[in-house]
């Protein structure tokens, strides 16, 4: 195995059925690891991020892949629903839209990427709209 996660950091992991591994990370930030992915000279690429809405908190998937080795790995993190924050690994790697949209969509705040929209119109007042409470009628008459 190419990407390493220490152990330390690990609260979990699994096998997923297509062959990557999934660590759940204790910390509410993967910043660590990818540093020192990068620090060890790794060709690692983001393939993916994505935020899902568990109902008591937002996790957030990094989705990896080391470019010479093919190895793919992904790392999620958990973050309190009520003000989901981490940091933004943008300057390490190419994440910017990526953490734009999970802004957007789920309202995580990602510490130093200032782009924090994507997709939506920027007249936009209408909420997260992938949260699981988010609700139209809410916003219809804004």
């Amino acid at each position: 195995m190419t990407l390493e996660v220490p152990e330390e950091v690990v609260e979990s992991k699994e096998q997923m059925k297509s062959g990557e591994t999934l660590y759940h990370l204790k910390s509410p930030s993967c910043r660590m690891v990818v540093k020192r992915w990068i620090d060890l000279g790794k060709d690692v690429h983001l393939s993916s991020l994505v935020g899902m809405d568990q109902e008591d908190s937002i996790e957030v998937l990094y989705y990896f892949m080391d470019r010479l080795d093919k190895e793919k790995l992904l790392l999620s993190i958990r973050l309190k629903r009520e003000m989901p924050k981490t940091e933004s690994i943008s300057d390490l790697i190419g994440s910017r839209i990526y953490e734009a949209e999970v802004t957007e969509m789920f309202g995580v705040k990602f510490e130093g990427n200032e782009m924090t929209r994507a997709f939506l119109p920027e007249n936009w007042i209408g909420g997260y709209p992938l949260r699981k409470d988010w609700k139209k009628e809410d916003y219809e008459n804004e």
